[in-house]
């Protein structure tokens, strides 16, 4: 996810970077054929795009998910990747979701335990604090230990932005990154606590938050109040990216693939 299509099949250059890594990966694990989980709802703030006039989801039902764009673009771009290996999650609209979401509706149930995630280089700092935060949750309360996740971080390459706007960006997503592991990791250190956060203070998931978006504003009124903490760390997730074409290669070549297979 990441970013608004432009067609059922069309996610943003800057997704179709990530989406072509992914596939690159799967390609070269062989018959390990790890699962590929593409996630996001949508963006915050951004309408969904609807599906075709001809389509059958024309007459009802969901609207093309940022997450449904990007696997139709993998499946119909790396034919070797089968569709029963590739996954959706089209519940969360941000990076916090995402984790969460990921977590609880796959991950958990699934039994997965390693797991690589891929995002932009700007976006990368802000992720690792917001996955390892949610994927480090105890499921308890009381003496629990973590789930046993591990995780892997790969950055794809920034593209469609000049050297400033890269730097402006990371400096932004960098400072969120810190308001994340000092103020709501420890605020809210279980999953429950998460899931609590969530529908409670969360625009986009809290009760509060989703009827005050449904209302007319008048007299000045911004919405509903929620943790200041909150504010912070979703300032970053309105950054538009109009991104060109990308090498893959430069994003990959760092990476050791061979040290994560044999985990």
């Amino acid at each position: 996810g990441g970013g608004r299509p432009s067609s059922p099949a069309g996610p943003p250059l800057y997704v179709q970077n990530r989406c072509d890594i992914a596939a690159d990966i799967y390609k070269e694990a062989g018959d390990r054929r790890p699962i590929i989980l593409c996630l996001s709802a949508g963006t915050a703030h951004v309408p969904n795009l609807p599906n075709p006039p001809e389509s059958p989801g024309s007459v009802g039902g969901p609207p093309v998910y940022e997450s449904t764009a990007s696997a139709a673009y993998i499946l119909s771009r790396h034919p070797e990747v089968r569709e029963e290996d590739v996954q959706v999650e089209t519940t969360s609209y941000d990076t916090i979701s995402n984790a969460f979401y990921s977590r609880v509706s796959h991950g958990d149930p699934s039994g997965w335990k390693r797991l690589l995630v891929i995002t932009s280089s700007f976006h990368m700092e802000r992720s690792r604090a917001i996955f390892d935060w949610v994927f480090g949750a105890p499921s308890g309360r009381e003496g629990a230990v973590g789930a046993g996740y591990e995780i892997r971080y790969l950055p794809a390459p920034d593209v469609g932005l000049t050297g400033e706007e890269v730097a402006s960006r990371k400096a932004r997503e960098d400072k969120s990154a810190v308001n994340v592991r000092t103020k709501l990791a420890p605020k809210y250190p279980a999953l429950s606590d998460v899931l609590k956060f969530l529908t409670t203070q969360h625009d986009l998931y809290s009760a509060k938050g989703l009827i005050a978006r449904s209302q007319v504003l008048t007299d000045g009124d911004v919405g509903s109040s929620v943790d200041e903490s909150v504010v912070k760390s979703l300032a970053a997730e309105i950054l538009g990216l109009a991104a060109q074409e990308e090498d893959i290669l430069r994003g990959m070549a760092s990476f050791p693939m061979q040290e994560f297979w044999q985990l």
